[in-house]
């Protein structure tokens, strides 16, 4: 069972960051979010000068195939899609291995 991050997100913007409303809602309305857009969001809202551990950031598996996409298209190697996403190179590593890409 996930989260409803669509009525999370709704309710802090009605009730913490009114000045966000109407830049955010308009994708809120969208559909369901997927990993990446739940931590873009929550930069957007929360950004802190500091990058919070990577030890906390969970990603679906339709997630995953859209940031290995995303090193495809763009030619890049586990090194630099790792600082792009904050993620460790590790991590990369093992999910081309884990999803054959």
């Amino acid at each position: 069972m996930k989260p409803d991050y669509q009525k999370i997100f709704q309710d802090m913007l009605k009730y913490n960051f009114v000045e966000h409303n109407q830049a955010l809602s308009e994708r809120l309305e969208k559909g369901p979010l997927t990993s990446i857009e739940v931590m873009q969001l929550n930069n957007r809202l929360f950004y802190k000068s500091k990058q919070q551990p990577s030890i906390y950031k969970a990603y679906d598996k339709s997630s995953i195939k859209k940031i290995l996409q995303y090193q495809k298209t763009h030619n890049l190697n586990n090194t630099e899609l790792a600082k792009h996403f904050g993620i460790s190179r590790n991590t990369i590593a093992k999910w081309k291995n884990t999803y054959s890409f």
